[in-house]
């Protein structure tokens, strides 16, 4: 329940910050958002909901802003299909926000190699879904640090300094003892960030 407490605050400051000055109809991803919260029967199915939520905001975002996220889509959808778990659901909701976020990042020139590196070496030395999110989630960070640190109009004025969050991240990623904390170290640090974008653009 504490992860999807932080997925809804994800969620619910992405929403805000990216959107605040776009005319993007997102009640049908917020419906699904309610509805999949009504029916989960389980804090990991909540958590999917939340990651599946997020991708297809960031699809909106990214195809309002000229970009072509088809073959993201795509695998989103595919991965779907193919998951016989929601751990596995959810590891495609970290991967492809990842992917999202790597397309938009990119589309305003910022150098994500060595992120978008470390996220295919991590997902080939993960053997287990846990290790996969884990990875999802620490990529995400260091994508919104990224994006944070660098001025650009669509996402901040000035750059922020993210510092204070990045050593947290740092710090309870040597102190986590498994896969689930590192997880919610990754999940923290993002809604921290966000926090910090949000604020940057006085919402």
């Amino acid at each position: 329940m504490m992860m999807h407490k932080y997925l809804l605050i994800f969620f619910i400051v992405f929403n805000s910050f990216f959107l605040s000055s776009k005319d993007i109809n997102t009640s049908s991803v917020m419906s699904s958002f309610s509805t999949q919260d009504i029916l989960a029967n389980s804090a990991v199915q909540q958590q999917v909901n939340g990651f599946y939520r997020t991708v297809e905001l960031l699809d909106l975002i990214a195809r309002d802003m000229g970009i072509n996220t088809s073959s993201v889509m795509s695998s989103f959808s595919t991965q779907d299909i193919l998951a016989n778990s929601a751990y596995q659901q959810t590891v495609n909701g970290t991967y492809r926000t990842v992917e999202l976020l790597d397309l938009m990042a990119r589309s305003h020139g910022l150098n994500t190699s060595s992120v978008m590196s470390s996220f295919s070496t991590q997902d080939i030395l993960a053997n287990s879904a846990y290790q996969q999110i884990v990875n999802g989630t620490y990529r995400t960070v260091e994508l919104l640090n990224l994006i944070a640190g660098k001025p650009i109009s669509t996402f901040n004025r000035r750059g922020i300094n993210t510092s204070s969050v990045m050593s947290s991240f740092s710090t309870q990623d040597i102190l986590a003892d498994s896969a689930i904390q590192q997880a919610v170290n990754g999940t923290y640090r993002t809604v921290e960030l966000l926090d910090l974008i949000a604020r940057e653009s006085e919402l």
